[in-house]
């Protein structure tokens, strides 16, 4: 909480006003954001890769279309959810059957009826960020920038703070850049290519050329390849 409260000073002075977030799927941090912020400020949550390729041909198509989900528009989740529950009877192995049961009713319970975690929050349909992976690079830029100053215990406070003010002097320009609409971000060949045919389908939803099932299995099928290359 002090953490947040911390963030929130440095934002008003700043003068930024945080419209959204993308955070993970952590209770705490849900609610101390909403504490902090106040429940106008967005919040939307990391979705990793999870997907595991299983050997039953109907299992696999089904778990490719539940980690496919947070592609559709939030209003079309509980009704595609349905319809994947479904097709969970027609599996042929009772054992496999009874842990799709368990699976469907912890997907239900956990995102779809829940108070915290509904699809609103969770659909990243028509959203271009969708991970927490910018934070975990620049994290990353920091472990390099103080080089071999980092030993087994962690990085030095005294060296933390001296990287911490190299980064700060940037601050300035990273903020006129994003002013004159250049993009901080850089992003992979295979991500690239992710996006542009996610959002070819998504236009392609949005002009009706396309149905929600049919938007959820061409996006089960390329999201689930492109996790699986990673």
């Amino acid at each position: 909480m002090e953490f947040m409260e911390h963030i929130q000073t440095v934002i008003l002075e700043n003068r930024f006003d945080m419209k959204e977030c993308v955070v993970d799927f952590e209770r705490a941090v849900w609610l101390a954001i909403e504490k902090v912020f106040g429940i106008d400020v967005k919040i939307f949550g990391c979705l990793t890769r999870a997907y595991r390729n299983p050997a039953d041909t109907l299992i696999r198509v089904i778990c490719k279309k539940f980690m496919s989900l947070h592609l559709l528009p939030h209003c079309k989740i509980p009704t595609a959810f349905v319809n994947l529950r479904s097709c969970c009877q027609d599996i042929a192995n009772r054992e496999q059957r009874l842990m799709m049961r368990k699976l469907c009713d912890y997907i239900e319970n956990t995102w779809i009826d829940s108070l915290l975690w509904p699809p609103k929050v969770w659909s990243v349909f028509m959203q271009e960020v969708r991970t927490t992976n910018d934070v975990e690079v620049w994290h990353t830029h920091l472990a390099n920038h103080a080089d071999l100053r980092i030993y087994s215990r962690g990085l030095n406070l005294y060296i933390l703070l001296e990287v911490l003010n190299e980064e700060a002097v940037q601050v300035d320009l990273y903020t006129k850049m994003l002013e004159q609409g250049q993009s901080l971000r850089r992003q992979r060949k295979t991500y690239r290519e992710l996006n542009e045919k996610l959002f070819k389908f998504w236009d392609d939803y949005n002009k009706q050329h396309l149905t929600s099932k049919e938007l959820l299995g061409k996006c089960a099928n390329i999201y689930t390849h492109f996790n699986a290359i990673k």
